[in-house]
């Protein structure tokens, strides 16, 4: 007599491994920037906050790459960014829509998150723009401070918002998630709010 063993699981195909690899890959190089982001303004705050060892110049440079060139470009992009646009977030918004790295109709629900986290991140940007100019105005008062203080906390949870819309367009199980905060943690680790 012939027996079969039956198998209680359905093995997923390596077609699906591949493709779920690559998913994870593109999503991983998304959130990239956003951790880069994350890391840079935290950096300046400390710098401008905490340590108040900055000049107005080096300030200003260093908030363009905090920012990715999403408040001011560098000066290097800023022909071009009359042309095209350079800020390097929206690059990666168009990713979920039109890139290899998530198909997303870009009126999905996904989509529009990641398009409206993109706008508050900007806006919020602006706001740390604006409160590192007025510190070197005011000659950094104490009021000054705090004001500059809460636009970075808040620039900060604009990015991790970001980041959260983001993964959310890969529509990952939660170990694939998991995943993906272990290799970037730089961009979804929870941030002071």
């Amino acid at each position: 007599m012939t027996t079969t063993a039956s198998v209680g699981v359905a093995r997923a195909s390596p077609f699906d491994d591949l493709a779920s690899a690559k998913r994870r890959t593109n999503a991983k190089f998304l959130a990239g920037p956003v951790a880069t982001a994350r890391a840079r303004l935290a950096a300046l705050r400390r710098d401008l906050v905490v340590n108040g060892g900055l000049d107005v110049d080096d300030a200003r440079e260093a908030l363009t790459k905090a920012t990715l060139d999403c408040a001011t470009p560098r000066d290097s992009l800023k022909a071009y960014s009359n042309a095209r646009d350079v800020c390097t977030l929206s690059i990666v918004t168009r990713s979920v829509t039109k890139g290899p790295a998530a198909r997303n109709a870009d009126d999905s629900q996904e989509s529009m998150a990641v398009y409206d986290a993109l706008e508050r991140t900007k806006d919020a940007f602006g706001v740390v723009e604006a409160a590192v100019e007025n510190s070197f105005v005011q000659q950094s008062g104490a009021e000054e401070k705090e004001k500059l203080d809460a636009a970075f906390v808040d620039a900060d949870a604009a990015l991790y918002d970001f980041a959260r819309a983001l993964a959310a367009c890969f529509r990952f199980d939660d170990r694939s998630l998991d995943a993906l905060r272990e290799d970037v943690p730089g961009a979804f680790v929870e941030p002071e709010r």
